[in-house]
């Protein structure tokens, strides 16, 4: 099984990592992530949360009916603070 997967298509890679396996925080800092550069999106994230530093929780979940899903984003760490504003008024256009 791979547990990195990189795109570039966009203006910046994308990089998804599955830490579902992994089960030592250290194996966890072997994948060397913060070197990636880019977007890292690390599924099962609670696992290994408390080595990601400032970062922010995407959770997704059914919504009411099968096409819909809702997105919470809470953001971790000091430097958010001065940056959520920003994030917030550009997720408006989705905001419900």
């Amino acid at each position: 099984f791979t547990l990195v997967h990189s795109y570039d298509t966009g203006r910046l890679p994308l990089h998804h990592a599955d830490v579902y396996r992994l089960t030592t925080l250290h194996e966890f800092s072997d994948l060397a992530l913060g070197e990636l550069g880019g977007i890292v999106i690390i599924e099962w994230g609670d696992a290994v949360a408390s080595a990601l530093g400032d970062h922010l929780v995407v959770a997704l979940s059914a919504g009411d009916n099968d096409d819909e899903r809702d997105v919470e984003i809470s953001a971790h760490g000091p430097e958010w603070a001065t940056r959520w504003a920003a994030l917030c008024s550009a997720m408006e256009p989705w905001s419900c």
